[in-house]
């Protein structure tokens, strides 16, 4: 899970310039051992959608002071039906192997202290070499009452379901996360490949796509614009995340 699934969870602090997540201890599974949340969480179904489409938008984006600054190559979102569509690309300025190392590590971190709990519910190889992992993410919110009103709902913990597939020898990760709480009133289907850059191979070119439907609801497209403004913000901070783990993962070496 990155910006987009978490955004269903944190979408709602964006709307209250006053409002902010609280901090909240993280919970991390031990290594080969099914974890439990706080509370039962639901049986996951299946993996999660697959989603396609082409990048657009983009422009002048302006710099922003981050740990390590990727090299965003375009971001924007646009409106197909009833769902809003919001995507990226950026580069990482590592090699493939350490960006998957960071990103299958990436939680807890302290950018995004909205998720309070990561359980691993199944990891196995294929015939094929390839690491499948499922994991079951527990993230809190916090609603303003605008927000509340028009949800129609004070739940603060949630379900996001996510599916990872490695593979060494193609050098590819594809994560696909979608929330499974709230799922009567919002969906949101993340798609995120990771891949060598094809000119550099001491760079890794990440990819993101995040389907936003808000159903049956009053005010629909306002909240869709204010999650895929939060997706944005959220993807920044999953790319300082990894930038993080990175860094402190070499200096643990040196």
């Amino acid at each position: 899970m990155d910006g987009a699934a978490l955004a269903v969870t944190c979408a709602a602090a964006a709307a209250d310039a006053g409002a902010g997540g609280r901090a909240h201890p993280h919970h991390q599974p031990v290594p080969g051992r099914q974890q439990q949340s706080r509370d039962s969480p639901p049986a996951v179904p299946g993996t999660c959608t697959q989603l396609s489409g082409h990048l657009q938008g983009g422009g002048p984006i302006p710099a922003e002071q981050h740990l390590h600054i990727p090299r965003l190559l375009r971001t924007g979102h646009r409106q197909e039906g009833d769902m809003k569509i919001w995507s990226s690309e950026h580069v990482f300025s590592h090699p493939w192997d350490t960006v998957i190392k960071a990103a299958m590590r990436k939680y807890p971190n302290p950018m995004n202290p909205c998720v309070v709990g990561v359980d691993v519910m199944d990891r196995s190889l294929d015939s094929q070499g390839r690491l499948h992992s499922y994991r079951l993410l527990s993230t809190e919110w916090r609603l303003p009452s605008l927000v509340r009103a028009i949800l129609g709902t004070g739940r603060t913990l949630t379900y996001i379901k996510e599916h990872s597939v490695v593979d060494p020898v193609e050098k590819k990760m594809v994560l696909c996360s979608k929330n499974i709480s709230l799922t009567n009133l919002v969906s949101v289907d993340e798609r995120l490949v990771y891949t060598p850059h094809p000119g550099n191979s001491e760079e890794t070119v990440l990819t993101q796509e995040a389907i936003i439907t808000v159903k049956g609801i009053s005010l629909s497209s306002y909240l869709e614009g204010l999650m895929a403004s939060t997706i944005s913000s959220n993807a920044r901070k999953g790319w300082d995340a990894i930038e993080w783990i990175i860094q402190n993962s070499e200096s643990t070496v040196s």
